[in-house]
């Protein structure tokens, strides 16, 4: 059971939050039942890397347009038996056939275009992998992970929630030059919030208390006046670097430390 938005127990709290029936508070999409409230809990916002795990959510990001996301949960399973476990060289090789199979087989959303899209995507995926530039992405995950902002939003409220960045713009229009469909801005920050890219929680959740995110906006600031009293120039790196150790629980303040922040070699989130 979930607690109702008007329900004394939201009293108080910001539009678009709910505290549900265990306490705890979610954002409102998130509360309606034990799937989404899960799949909240324990998947959204957490790090996807790999080139099919990327390749899988792009996928089921295009079939949700129009629809919610709980029915898409709702099919997922259906999907990845469909889609042969969304391995993007099996999916690139489906034929008409394929295609016809996929619009009669039920327990997934059955739209043609959103099916053509999704082998079209495997097939742009897997181009991805044989582009001359060395300087190039050697695949999906490390394609939409270069465009990690280099600060999260911090929305207070519902209507403060962003649809589009500059950065989901950007990765909307590079994808689209490669030759993938249903891969629209708002979109594409759908994909990066729910693979741990940037995050968009409200804060004040239970996933993104608000405590927390008053500490770190202080070590922020702290560290951009620090920074200004030495007269020292940050590239944009440390500045992104320093935003991904404040997410940490471990952070420690940087005011502590005798030397700036240096080129971490580890992924942004992990």
């Amino acid at each position: 059971m979930t607690t109702s938005h008007n329900s004394p127990l939201s009293l108080g709290l910001p539009n678009g939050l709910v505290r549900c029936s265990d306490g705890l508070i979610r954002p409102t999409w998130a509360s309606h039942d034990e799937l989404i409230r899960d799949y909240y809990d324990h998947e959204w916002g957490f790090p996807v890397h790999d080139e099919a795990g990327v390749f899988e959510r792009l996928v089921l990001e295009g079939f949700q347009a129009g629809l919610s996301w709980r029915t898409v949960l709702d099919k997922r399973e259906a999907f990845r038996e469909a889609f042969e476990g969304f391995v993007p060289d099996r999916v690139a090789a489906f034929t008409t056939a394929d295609i016809d199979r996929l619009v009669g087989t039920p327990g997934i959303i059955r739209n043609r275009r959103k099916i053509e899209a999704a082998i079209t995507n495997a097939r742009a995926t897997v181009a991805l992998r044989s582009e001359a530039d060395p300087t190039a992405p050697s695949h999906l995950g490390e394609l939409v992970w270069s465009y990690r902002p280099a600060q999260d939003p911090r929305p207070c409220s519902q209507e403060e929630v962003p649809t589009q960045l500059p950065e989901s713009q950007a990765l909307a229009a590079d994808l689209k030059g490669r030759g993938f469909r249903f891969v629209g801005p708002t979109t594409m920050l759908a994909l990066m919030a729910a693979i741990g890219i940037v995050n968009t929680d409200i804060v004040g959740t239970h996933r993104r208390p608000a405590s927390i995110e008053t500490r770190q906006a202080h070590l922020s600031l702290a560290h951009t006046h620090w920074l200004a009293l030495s007269g020292m120039m940050v590239p944009w790196h440390c500045h992104r670097s320093f935003s991904a150790r404040t997410r940490s629980s471990s952070a420690t303040c940087i005011l502590t430390s005798r030397s700036c922040c240096p080129r971490s070699s580890s992924s942004p989130s992990s």
